[in-house]
């Protein structure tokens, strides 16, 4: 009967609870992009490679850090910093819903554009429209993911992915489809570095060489000089014919953008 009493205390004690803390997993970016094809990245000090299911918790912090901003700094842009302190108590209570809520959705959506890929990787071009590509740069000494970037097949009529598109209509010439570059950020202490670049040139040779496309577009918001004139140096062409109304951006809730080419 000691015995017994004794085995069961043991078991107990290395069994973990419920409520101890555990490790975070170690985060799993696949090292399956050829060295041709990202020859302006540091492979010694960057893993680089497609997403797995583990990492996009902290590829969403990435993009979130790249293209949201929190309900303080919206004010920020709309009100007096008089006013803003007066709202600051408030807005600092809806802060934090609000950008779990922006962190819930985006990884819904990234789970949704990657789905195909998710479990087996590779760059290669998919059988199906939604065939959407991640790509991963992650610092092998702290493994914080700093940089991420989508390639993706859009149809070629300037709209932003999520945009309101009427459906194919069979006596309708559908658009062509074309390679797109989106999702393209750098976590904010790692900008600087050349990792964006780094990333862009390795998003355009997948589409050239993997995936046999001789040009790739993108957007990029028009407010935004810098950003164009960068994406000018690297032979970016703007194409503003294809400029969204007013009426357009308002309904869908967005900023205008431009719609860039590039030939490969």
């Amino acid at each position: 009967m000691r015995d017994l009493v004794v085995a069961t205390s043991a078991l107990r004690c290395a069994t973990p609870s419920p409520w101890i803390s555990r490790a975070r997993p170690p985060l799993l970016v696949r090292e399956d992009i050829d060295d041709s094809l990202c020859t302006a990245v540091d492979r010694t000090a960057f893993k680089f490679g497609t997403v797995e299911q583990s990492d996009l918790p902290e590829c969403v912090t990435v993009l979130m850090d790249g293209f949201y901003k929190d309900i303080l700094t919206l004010a920020r842009d709309e009100f007096t910093e008089e006013e803003v302190e007066i709202m600051k108590p408030a807005l600092s209570v809806f802060n934090g819903a609000f950008m779990e809520l922006t962190r819930v959705v985006l990884n819904y959506e990234a789970n949704k554009r990657l789905k195909e890929r998710l479990p087996f990787g590779g760059v290669e071009r998919g059988d199906s429209e939604r065939g959407d590509l991640m790509l991963v740069l992650q610092h092998r000494e702290t493994n914080e993911i700093v940089a991420v970037g989508e390639l993706s097949e859009q149809p070629k009529d300037g709209k932003v992915p999520g945009d309101l598109r009427l459906p194919a209509l069979p006596f309708v010439r559908q658009p062509s489809r074309v390679a797109y570059i989106s999702n393209l950020a750098v976590r904010n202490s790692w900008r600087g570095r050349g990792l964006g670049s780094a990333l862009l040139k390795s998003l355009e040779s997948v589409a050239s060489e993997n995936w046999k496309k001789g040009e790739v577009y993108l957007h990029a918001a028009t407010a935004q000089q810098r950003l164009r004139d960068m994406y000018a140096s690297r032979g970016y062409e703007e194409l503003p014919d294809f400029d969204q109304p007013n009426w357009v951006l308002a309904l869908s809730g967005r900023e205008e953008t431009r719609y860039h080419r590039k030939a490969l």
